[in-house]
């Protein structure tokens, strides 16, 4: 009977053991399903978080897309346009500052002051001169809108020489500067659209990281 008793009892602290240990057990799967479930809404979250980030992040790419094909379309033709003023000032600026210009300048400013009939001539070669200048800066003035081409068209024929060519120089440097900054910002409307790109791409990958996390985690959850 003692014999029986005893394996028993023995019987009976080993199965306590086991209940003891399944106890714990249970209680750390239950610590780990709810962590497991907390870490699977937090993914839920960063999915939903991604996807709202991507959606923008796509919207401004097409907006962006637009935006600058418009604006691709605008700078071609004011390279053109600019690219035009430019050889027009400058082929009349060669005119204006051409040894025989200058030549027939002087003769002329001289044969005025000295009220000289015999400078006709060269009056006449001087305002065919101007003449030819001016056509070329006006009729580039007229063709693209530009006032201010079409104030110098004006100022060519109604200034000293010296007064017209700082004018031509100074729209020069204007004309350039603008075809540098139209470049600049069509550079950047691209590297914009390229910036837009590599964003959307980093959310995608994210996006599809977050996803496989959760798979895992809900099979975690069931398992558990």
């Amino acid at each position: 009977f003692r014999r029986v008793l005893f394996r028993s009892q023995k019987l009976r602290a080993a199965k306590l053991d086991e209940i003891g240990a399944a106890s714990d057990q249970k209680d750390e799967k239950e610590s780990l399903l709810a962590d497991t479930q907390d870490k699977a809404a937090k993914a839920k979250e960063d999915i939903q978080a991604t996807q709202d980030a991507l959606s923008a992040d796509q919207k401004m790419l097409l907006d962006m897309q637009e935006s600058c094909k418009k604006e691709e379309e605008e700078y071609a033709t004011r390279v053109k346009s600019r690219s035009e003023e430019l050889q027009a000032l400058g082929e009349a600026l060669k005119i204006l500052t051409s040894d025989d210009a200058r030549d027939l300048y002087s003769k002329t400013m001289s044969f005025v002051q000295e009220a000289d009939v015999s400078s006709g001539h060269t009056v006449s070669r001087t305002r065919a001169l101007m003449e030819r200048a001016t056509k070329l800066i006006a009729d580039v003035a007229r063709k693209h809108h530009n006032y201010g081409m079409a104030f110098l068209a004006t100022r060519v024929q109604l200034d000293a020489f010296k007064k017209v060519k700082q004018l031509m120089d100074k729209m020069l440097k204007e004309l350039a500067q603008q075809q540098k900054d139209e470049y600049a910002k069509w550079e950047l409307c691209k590297k914009d659209i390229d910036t837009t790109e590599d964003e959307i791409k980093v959310s995608e990958n994210k996006k599809e990281d977050l996803s496989e996390k959760l798979v895992s985690l809900e099979n975690t959850i069931a398992t558990l």
